[in-house]
């Protein structure tokens, strides 16, 4: 029996196990990162050439005017200065002239240190606008109307327009700002303007009463 068996066992075919497949692992895409963008910390667009000199000569427009007109009263040309910033068309520069200038000490030197048209020209743009630097410009066209000299036919001629002029920029301030404190003041400056144009208007009459009374 055992011999039978074994022969049994030897013509059976051989059990060969099968292979197992060989698991090859899918290769993982590679993942490359996108470039960022370079961002730039400037936030702001760099100015043109052309924008940037225009600005660079623009802003020191002022400041240049400014030092000139103190480098003539420096250089005791106060006539010269103001000159100056009166024929530059800018109330501002006219102001800050007479800011750094007291004008009790400009016009009490004698003989003024101001030329009659520089004087009449201040009186007309300080006039101007009667609502901004008021005590400033009190003092100076309070200052400014005892120096002129009246017996000049062609200084009254001039003089007596421009008064009439600052009378009405006086009596309309009065008017529309009565209780004002500076109202007051533009008061006594409107009569000492219209004292002026009184004088000035008898030495008109004057020449004419005196070849009148000689017929």
């Amino acid at each position: 029996q055992q011999q039978q068996q074994q022969q049994q066992q030897q013509q059976q075919p051989a059990v060969v196990p099968k292979p197992q497949p060989t698991v090859v692992p899918k290769p993982q895409p590679v993942v490359v990162p996108k470039p960022q963008p370079t961002v730039s910390q400037r936030t702001t667009p760099l100015p043109t050439a052309t924008a940037s000199s225009a600005l660079s000569n623009k802003i020191p427009t002022v400041d240049i005017k400014q030092q000139t007109a103190l480098k003539f009263v420096q250089s005791g040309q106060v006539n010269q200065a103001f000159e100056y910033v009166l024929s530059a068309s800018d109330l501002n520069l006219v102001i800050y002239l007479c800011e750094n200038i007291r004008p009790t000490e400009l016009f009490s030197i004698q003989p003024c240190q101001l030329q009659i048209p520089v004087i009449l020209s201040l009186i007309q743009q300080l006039a101007a606008d009667l609502t901004t630097h008021q005590e400033l410009k009190y003092s100076y066209l309070y200052e400014a109307l005892i120096c002129p000299d009246l017996s000049h036919p062609s200084v009254r001629d001039y003089l007596y327009n421009v008064l009439i002029d600052l009378n009405k920029k006086l009596y309309t301030y009065v008017q529309t700002n009565p209780t004002t404190t500076m109202a007051k003041r533009f008061q006594l400056l409107y009569m000492a303007s219209q004292g002026l144009v009184q004088k000035i208007l008898q030495q008109r009459a004057t020449p004419i009463n005196q070849i009148s009374s000689s017929k």
